[in-house]
C-alpha cells in the first residue's frame, strides 16, 4: 500500500512545490485533484502543466502520481427524459471522464477518481441507475488499452459500502475499481474494516482524514487517529492485503475550509441535497468531502492546530499503521458471504484475467 497525499492541502502550491513537500514528508505518491481544462481553482491542477513537465517534477522527487481525482458524477437527469436528449448535452460527464483518462495516461498515472452521485428523491431509483450506469459504461469503454482504470468512491447515494458495490456490479465492467472513503462510509453508519471485506479486490484505494465532530458547525481536521473517525483499524487492515497499485490517500480539506469551519459547514448543509450542477470543467461531486465551500483560488483557512503539524503527524501515523499491519481480511461473515464474487479477482466472476498495460511496473490484471 502506497501513502498517497491529496493536493486539496495545498491549493496555493505548484506541482513543482507539491513534489518539493511530498519528498520532504518522505510519501510515496500524489494524488491530483482537478477540475478540468483551463480551471484556476487550484494552482497544482494537472491540467495546467505540461504532462512531461509533471512527470519528471514527480519521478525527481522520487513519486508516483497514485491518481487523478476528479468531481465527476454520472447522475445529471435528463429533461424531457425524450426531447433532453435532443435538446440538451446529456454527455458532459463521458467526455469530461474521457478527457481525464487521456490526461492520466500521458501522466502514466493508473488511475483516474470519479462519483455516482445522487438519485433524486422523486425519481424512481431503477431509471436513476440505468442513467449513471450507461455514462459510466460509455466512459470505461475509452479506458480501454490506455493502462488507466476508473475507481468509483463512495458519496451521496452511494455512501456506505454495499451501495457502492450495487453500482459497480450494476455497472460490470472489468476497468471499473472502488475507492473506499472510510469517513464518508462512517457517517453512512458502515463499520469500516468490514466494509473493505465486503468490497474485496474491487477497493484498491482508501480516503483518509478525521474530525472531533462528526455533527454540528465545527468539522474541521485533526490529526488522524486524534479524532471520531475509526481510521487505524481500517488502514492497517487494508495494508495487509498487499495489493498492487494500492494506496491510501490522506485528505487535508484546506481547499474546502478555505473560507473556514462554519461557513463550510453552512454551505454543506445547503447543497448536500441539492441537485448537481454540472459545468463545462470536472465540476466537483458535492459530498465528496465532510466540509466544503467552492469559490475562487482559496487562502489559508482557520484550523485549531496548525496544519502542518496536522499534515506531518498524519501522515507519520498512516506510515506507522502501515508497518504494524493485521491479518489481511477475509474471516469476517461479509467476507465470506461475498467470497464467490471475488474468487475470480475484481470484475465478474467466472471470467478469464487478461493482461492490461500497467504503470508503475506493475502489471494489473483485468477481466475480459
Amino acid at each position: 500500500m502506497k501513502i498517497a497525499l491529496s493536493s486539496v492541502v495545498c491549493p496555493e502550491w505548484t506541482l513543482a512545490r507539491l513534489a518539493q513537500e511530498a519528498e520532504a514528508l518522505a510519501i510515496d505518491a500524489v494524488e491530483l485533484r482537478t477540475f478540468g481544462d483551463d480551471s484556476t481553482t487550484i494552482a497544482c491542477d494537472p491540467f495546467l502543466t505540461d504532462p512531461a513537465k509533471t512527470r519528471r517534477l514527480m519521478q525527481a522527487a522520487g513519486l508516483s502520481i497514485a491518481c487523478i481525482a476528479t468531481g465527476i458524477h454520472y447522475d445529471e437527469r435528463i429533461t424531457p427524459p425524450i426531447v433532453g436528449r435532443l435538446l440538451f448535452d446529456t454527455e458532459r460527464s463521458v467526455r469530461q471522464s474521457k478527457r481525464a483518462v487521456d490526461l492520466a495516461a500521458e501522466l502514466e498515472c493508473p488511475f483516474v477518481r470519479v462519483f455516482g452521485f445522487e438519485i433524486p428523491a422523486n425519481e424512481p431509483r431503477a431509471d436513476a441507475m440505468e442513467r449513471i450506469v450507461d455514462r459510466l459504461q460509455k466512459s470505461l469503454d475509452h479506458c480501454r488499452h490506455t493502462g488507466v482504470r476508473l475507481i468509483l468512491e463512495n458519496g451521496g447515494s452511494f455512501a456506505s459500502a454495499q451501495h457502492l458495490l450495487d453500482l459497480i456490479r450494476a455497472v460490470d465492467h472489468p476497468l471499473l475499481a472502488a475507492a473506499y472513503s472510510i469517513p464518508t462510509g462512517v457517517l453512512a453508519g458502515d463499520d469500516p474494516v468490514r466494509a473493505l471485506d465486503l468490497l474485496g479486490p474491487l477497493c484498491v484505494a482508501i480516503k483518509l482524514k478525521d474530525v472531533r465532530e462528526t455533527s454540528g458547525p465545527d468539522r474541521t481536521p485533526c490529526i488522524l487517529g486524534e479524532g471520531l473517525i475509526p481510521v487505524a483499524p481500517a488502514t492497517r487492515a487494508f495494508a495487509a492485503r498487499r495489493q498492487p497499485q494500492s494506496f491510501a490517500t490522506y485528505e487535508l480539506d484546506r481547499l474546502w475550509l478555505a473560507r473556514g469551519p462554519a461557513h463550510a459547514a453552512q454551505e454543506h448543509a445547503a447543497h448536500a441535497h441539492a441537485a448537481p450542477v454540472v459545468s463545462a470543467t470536472l465540476a466537483p461531486a458535492p459530498e465528496e468531502d465532510l466540509l466544503h465551500a467552492e469559490g475562487d483560488v482559496p487562502t489559508p483557512p482557520s484550523i485549531h492546530t496548525d496544519w502542518r503539524t496536522i499534515l506531518s503527524t498524519s501522515i507519520a501515523n498512516i506510515a506507522a499503521w502501515r508497518a504494524a499491519e493485521t491479518p489481511a481480511p477475509g474471516t469476517s461473515r461479509f467476507a465470506k458471504a461475498n467470497a464467490s464474487d471475488h474468487a475470480a479477482g475484481p470484475g465478474v466472476p467466472g471470467k478469464q484475467p487478461i493482461p492490461s498495460r500497467s504503470f508503475d511496473g506493475v502489471q494489473s490484471t483485468v477481466l475480459a
